[in-house]
Parts: C-alpha cells; sequence; structure tokens
C-alpha cells in the first residue's frame, strides 16, 4: 500500500483513460481488433468523445467512467469518496497532495451532472481506454475500492507554478 504522501500515477499512450467496475472487464474491448470488418465504433473512439473532458459510457449491462484529460493519473482517497488527479505538471508528490487538498477543502468544485454506480464488490480499475482489460499490463491499472452506491461525478482544476492538474472527483450520494 501507497504511503499517504506518495501517489501511484498510471499512464495513458496519449488517449483517455476509463475506470471500468471489474465485472465488466470482459465487456470493454478498448480499441478492439484491427481485423474487424465491424462499423461499430469500438470502446476507445467511443471514449475519445470526452477528451479533455469526463464522461459516461455504457458497457455492457453497466456503466464506465471516462476521463479525458491528462496521460498521467493517480488517485486519492477521500472519506466520501475520491479524487483522481489528472497531473498536467508537477514532479513533487507533497506539492500535489498538497494543491488536492487545498481543491478538497475550498469547496469550489464543479458539478458534471454525472453519476456512476459503484456495484456490491466495489473493485475499480483506472486504465488507458485504448486497451482490453486484459491486454493491459499490471503497472499500467490502477485498482481502486469505492463503497458500493451511486456516486456524485465533481471536477475542478489546481494550478499553482508547482502544479497543474486536472481534478475529478467522485462523491458518494446518500441512499
Amino acid at each position: 500500500m501507497a504511503k499517504k504522501d506518495t501517489l501511484t500515477y498510471v499512464e495513458t499512450e496519449g488517449g483517455p483513460f476509463v475506470l471500468l467496475p471489474l465485472e465488466l472487464k470482459k465487456a470493454w474491448k478498448g480499441a478492439g481488433d484491427d481485423d474487424d470488418d465491424d462499423d461499430d465504433e469500438s470502446d476507445y473512439e467511443r471514449a475519445e468523445a470526452f477528451v479533455s473532458t469526463v464522461g459516461v459510457l455504457d458497457v455492457g449491462k453497466g456503466k464506465a467512467l471516462v476521463l479525458g484529460e491528462a496521460e498521467v493519473t493517480a488517485y486519492r482517497a477521500t472519506k466520501d469518496g475520491g479524487v483522481f488527479i489528472q497531473r498536467v505538471f508537477g514532479d513533487e508528490d507533497a506539492a500535489v497532495i498538497r494543491a488536492v487538498d487545498g481543491a478538497l477543502a475550498s469547496g469550489k468544485w464543479k458539478d458534471a451532472k454525472l453519476e456512476l454506480l459503484v456495484a456490491k464488490k466495489g473493485k475499480l480499475a483506472l486504465f488507458d481506454s485504448a486497451c482490453a482489460y486484459e491486454d493491459a499490463d499490471e503497472d499500467e491499472i490502477l485498482e481502486v475500492t469505492l463503497a458500493p452506491g451511486r456516486y456524485a461525478i465533481k471536477t475542478a482544476r489546481v494550478k499553482s507554478k508547482e502544479v497543474e492538474a486536472g481534478l475529478v472527483r467522485l462523491v458518494r450520494l446518500p441512499k
């Protein structure tokens, strides 16, 4: 487990991330097979609609959250859910954490008007949306555990001389 003052990051090759409930992992096909003669959009093509923003996509019998801003993302748990940190710049974890904690304390978050349902097990994975879950290497997946329930999605931006990051917060809604 990571220490409280460090963050674990995952990267994409440039496209958006997908936060996928693990019970849906077989339904996410990523960019798909180049040999597909199918005219249907791949999961990755659908995720690309959210570059520079956040969105929710239907996947199998559920939904996944797409984080489309940065190529480097970390996660920080909070009492009411968690926050994804899509870092633009800022190499010192302590400075990034201070900036995130400041944003959490400020209350200046924009409601994305989106919700994500987390099922009973509460296990999710963040990874490059171009990949199928099974094709992603272990170090390319950030596993997240959340309490089961509905989560509102909120966004914020932190910017200082040390850090710039887009933040995507999941806030558990009352039952």
